[in-house]
Formats: structure tokens, sequence, C-alpha cells
């Protein structure tokens, strides 16, 4: 087993003008924010990543940690789990939205089936697949109503590498993709797209 957490919080009452959110609200004298990360591996092959944040306005992390507020401007929590067997991957994931100020794609949850690249048979070449289903929720400020939607996507490459000389490798490819919505509100609309797409890698080395 292998465990690893990391926690940071920080409190503060602000006096005077402190402004308003990105909602266009005042900001409270009482703010603070909580930050918690967390990692669990079990016997290589299971992980659990996580992580809350907890913002008591949407400008805290750019008064306390302005180095921070640069890169993240909004709070982000989620929860993964993720097992791997050989060449064989599976994911459990869920990203939510729990603040009133915060703009996010909710994830409730998303299920992926991958195939990490692996030779097919003994003909030369390697393939790799990845399979997922998502059900995504949208309920950002502004909205009347929460918009929610079903995604389905698979993808599916194969390649093969060739070795033109000692410096240079030649790898044609070629891979397909399908990504189907289905919207499940009040319309009740699906579609699909399907792309496809053939090249090659020249890599000198």
């Amino acid at each position: 087993h292998h465990f690893q957490s990391k926690f940071e919080s920080g409190y503060i009452r602000d006096n005077g003008n402190l402004g308003s959110d990105i909602l266009k609200q005042s900001i409270n004298g009482e703010r603070h924010f909580i930050d918690l990360e967390f990692l669990h591996r079990y016997q290589d092959s299971i992980q659990i990543l996580s992580r809350i944040q907890r913002w008591s306005d949407s400008e805290i992390l750019r008064d306390f940690e302005t180095g921070k507020f640069r890169s993240i401007q909004q709070p982000q929590s989620f929860i993964e789990i993720n097992h791997q067997r050989g060449p064989w991957a599976l994911s459990l994931s869920t990203h939510f939205r729990h603040e009133p100020f915060e703009y996010a794609i909710e994830r409730t949850p998303e299920l992926s089936f991958q195939l990490l690249p692996t030779p097919l048979l003994n003909t030369g070449v390697f393939h790799s697949l990845n399979l997922s289903g998502v059900k995504l929720r949208n309920s950002n400020p502004g909205q009347s109503k929460d918009l929610e939607q079903n995604r389905f996507r698979g993808y599916y490459q194969w390649f093969y590498p060739v070795s033109l000389a000692r410096f240079l490798d030649f790898t044609p490819q070629a891979t397909i993709q399908h990504m189907h919505y289905r919207d499940s509100g009040e319309t009740d609309v699906s579609f699909g797209i399907t792309h496809m797409e053939m090249g090659f890698d020249l890599t000198a080395h």
C-alpha cells in the first residue's frame, strides 16, 4: 500500500471594500479556502486519486496565493479510480461542481476502458483502443435549468513502426473515432460524429 495526502487551508477576516466576486455579488469578510489531495496505490494495479477544493468566494485564492491563482482560477473537485492489468486499463471518475460561482461541466460519472498499445498477433502492427461513456451535467451560473447529456466515445488506432536506418524510423498509422451524444432533457436529441485519419510519423534519432 502507498498513501499520500496533502492539505492546505487559510482563513482571513477582511475589512473594508472587498469588491465583488465573479457573479457581481459582494464578497463576505469571513473568507477561507480548503485544498485536500489524496492518493492511494494498492499493489501497483489500483490507484485512487481525489482532490476537494472549497472556496468561500471566487477571489479568495487571488488574495491568498497570487501565484497559484494564475493557473487555478476556480476550484476543482474530482475522484478517480484506476485499475490496470497488463495492457488493459479501467477507469471510473467523477468531476463535480459544488460552489455557486463555479463554471464546470460535471461528469457523473465517467467510465473508461482502454487497451494500451499492444502487438497485434505476430504482424508487427501495434493497436490501441479506448471506449468511454459519461453523463455530463451543465448547471453553471446564469442558466434557468440544468442541461444534461450522455456521451459515448470510441477510439481505435493502429500503427506499424519500421526502421529505415539506424537513425530513422517510419511509422504509418490510422485512427478511427466515433462520438455519440444524446441530450437527456426535453428535446431528447441524438447525434453522432465519426472521424477517420491516416498518416505517418518520420522520426530521426
